[in-house]
């Protein structure tokens, strides 16, 4: 199946989020990233695959998604990731998501 086919399909597997359970009163809602992220595999994974500060070899895999990071006063550039490396983040219908913890409402 191509990549873009396939980023463009729902997650059978969320990311489990970073707590669980939530805390009391507190649920996990799935919500789609901002304009930051954007769905891209025109790169490569700019993940570091050893350690150390310089030079930074990425991971070397096919990016699903960028990152627009600020550089300087004005510009921006885009940080490229694979589908492990995105932090807790997943595809799904199309959208990059995460988790947001939320109070529950009563009533």
């Amino acid at each position: 199946m191509p990549l873009v086919a396939a980023m463009t399909e729902p997650a059978d597997d969320r990311p489990a989020p970073w707590y669980d359970p939530p805390p009391a009163g507190f649920h996990f809602e799935a919500v789609a990233e901002g304009d930051d992220w954007e769905l891209d595999s025109t790169r490569t994974c700019r993940r570091s695959a050893v350690g150390g500060r310089f030079p930074r070899p990425g991971c070397g895999r096919q990016s699903v998604a960028v990152l627009w990071r600020k550089y300087g006063a004005n510009g921006r550039r885009r940080w490229a990731y694979c589908e492990d490396h995105m932090y807790g983040r997943w595809i799904e219908d199309g959208k990059i998501m995460h988790w947001i913890l939320k109070a529950d409402e009563d009533g």
